[in-house]
């Protein structure tokens, strides 16, 4: 999946951008967390959604923050073997290796802003 997105939130506060995939069901995905904040537990993560639980799974731990103060080029690869990775502007943000949800749905959003998306491609 590639998505160029942008948070409409203004000011110096969070922002963020979540990217699914693997959906199964309302209780078991995978999610790319991409925001300005880097703590290394709910900014700048993938999680895997398992029922009640949220697993991270993504390397490097702490990767850098998002700037969001214009449009970012946003890539998903997920394959059957289990290779996720997350590109922000053609470079690697994120990756992790899991094989519980080998394919699915896709979907983006937000947590706690407004967000804009243009150019979805899905292959």
């Amino acid at each position: 999946m590639t998505v160029n997105a942008r948070s409409l939130e203004s000011g110096t506060g969070e922002k963020d951008i979540v990217l699914i995939f693997g959906y199964q069901d309302m209780t078991h995905f995978y999610y790319a967390h991409l925001s300005n904040d880097s703590n290394n537990s709910t900014h700048n993560v993938i999680f895997r959604v398992d029922g009640d639980s949220r697993t991270l799974i993504h390397t490097p731990s702490f990767p850098a923050a998002v700037d969001w103060s214009d449009w970012r080029d946003l890539r998903v690869v997920h394959l059957s073997d289990g290779t996720i990775q997350i590109y922000v502007d053609g470079v690697l943000h994120m990756s992790a290796s899991d094989t519980r949800y080998r394919s699915g749905r896709i979907g983006f959003g937000s947590f706690n802003n407004i967000g804009e998306f243009r150019s979805l491609s899905v292959s």
